[in-house]
Order: structure tokens, then C-alpha cells, then sequence
């Protein structure tokens, strides 16, 4: 009897081995991955300008639109380089300045002499995911919508996908890019059926002096009415 049920258990173990499908090993590089960018932003746009302590927040989405997760395989970690431009992490720890989920995949590195982030993966990152990764920026230069430097306050970012992943991989989204310029405005005393005043202001510089004329004059005048 016991020969019996032993024969019985192993018959339906190997019926099951035949018509559940086997789990392909991970990496199988004849599965679907795409690692990818999306939805680069710079806030607030335009910026504060330097003079102004002007900061913002950099953010993108970064993920994995493939129907397979991209696991973890030493040395195919997929990778990003995200550098900075006329701006600085607005921390003095450039990885306390990083936020959002999408930061828990990656193991962080900052290189102050090309105001570099490195991102190197420590996770499994899910099929069908999207997280998002935040950077708290400081102004360090400014640049302008109608003058030299042009817009150019922002930052970008490139992925390197897994090595596993490069047969199925669209590299048309492994690169999200965003910019913006710094503005500032002051606001007069108007009825409100006049709705919100606002006064742009020329933030650029006398080319003769290198002086801002008109933020000046605007100092001028806050002094003569607090005085």
C-alpha cells in the first residue's frame, strides 16, 4: 500500500512538472524590458535668479514599461548619470537633496567638480512601474529667456539599461532633459477688479558696469518709502 501511494505521489508530481510552465531564469534575454525616462520638470519656472537665493525642485519619472522586471545582476546594473546645470544640490549632503521613490533603486554617488549625480541599481525595479526622483536645486548662475546665457537652469539625464535588457530596450527614452531661465516680478496696490498687478522685471546686466540698473532703482525706491 505504501509502494502504492509512493507511486501515485511521484505519477502526480511529474504530471504537474509537465503542465505548469517553467519560470525563466533571471536575466533571459528573450523577455521584454524597457527601462525609460518620462516627464522631466523644472519647478517653478522661471526661477528665482542667484541674487534672489533663487531654488527649485528637479524631478523626472524613471521605470520600467517592459512586462518583465529588470532584476538584479551583478554587473548589469542598469545606471544614470544626471548632471546639473548653473545650479548645485541645495543641500550640503548632495544625497540628502535626492527624494521620490524612484531613489530606493539606486545606490547614489555626487561629484561637486561636475555637479554629477551617479546612480548605480541596487533593486529589482517591477515591470509595468513608474517612480519618480526628486533633486532640491540651488541656483549658482543665471540664464535668461532674451539674453546670453540662454536657458540652460535645469539639468540631464541619461540611463544605461542592464546588458540583459538591450534586445528588447527602446533607447529613445533613456535620455528626459528639462531647462528653464530666472525671472522675477514685483507686485503694486491695484483695485482688485484689475486683477493680479504684476511688473516684470529686466534682470540683466549693464554690459559697460555689470550692474543690474533697474534692480537698483527698484531698492532705491523700497528704501524711500520704509524710510
Amino acid at each position: 500500500m505504501n509502494k502504492l501511494r509512493a507511486l501515485a505521489a511521484l505519477t502526480a508530481c511529474c504530471w504537474l512538472l509537465q503542465i505548469s510552465p517553467a519560470r525563466a531564469a533571471c536575466p533571459d534575454t528573450t523577455e521584454d524590458y524597457n527601462p525609460y525616462f518620462i516627464q522631466g520638470i523644472v519647478s517653478p519656472a522661471p526661477l528665482l535668479p542667484v541674487e534672489f537665493n533663487g531654488t527649485g525642485t528637479l524631478a523626472f519619472d524613471v521605470g520600467n514599461t517592459g512586462s518583465t522586471e529588470l532584476c538584479l545582476v551583478a554587473g548589469q546594473q542598469m545606471t544614470m548619470v544626471i548632471t546639473l546645470s548653473k545650479g548645485i544640490p541645495n543641500n550640503a549632503d548632495p544625497i540628502a537633496a535626492l527624494g521620490g521613490n524612484a531613489k530606493d533603486w539606486f545606490s547614489w554617488t555626487y561629484d561637486q567638480d561636475t555637479t554629477t549625480y551617479t546612480a548605480t541599481q541596487i533593486a529589482t525595479i517591477p515591470a509595468a512601474s513608474r517612480e519618480t526622483l526628486t533633486i532640491d536645486y540651488l541656483l549658482t548662475e543665471n540664464s535668461y529667456l532674451n539674453a546670453s546665457p540662454t536657458v540652460s537652469n535645469g539639468y540631464n539625464a541619461n540611463l544605461q539599461p542592464p546588458d540583459y535588457s538591450t534586445g528588447s530596450n527602446a533607447t529613445d527614452d533613456d535620455n528626459v532633459s528639462s531647462y528653464t531661465y530666472v525671472g522675477a516680478s514685483d507686485f503694486a496696490d491695484a483695485p482688485a477688479s484689475y486683477g493680479a498687478p504684476q511688473h516684470n522685471i529686466d534682470l540683466t546686466r549693464n554690459e559697460t558696469s555689470g550692474n543690474y540698473q533697474y534692480l537698483r532703482q527698484i531698492a532705491r525706491s523700497h528704501a524711500a518709502l520704509s524710510s
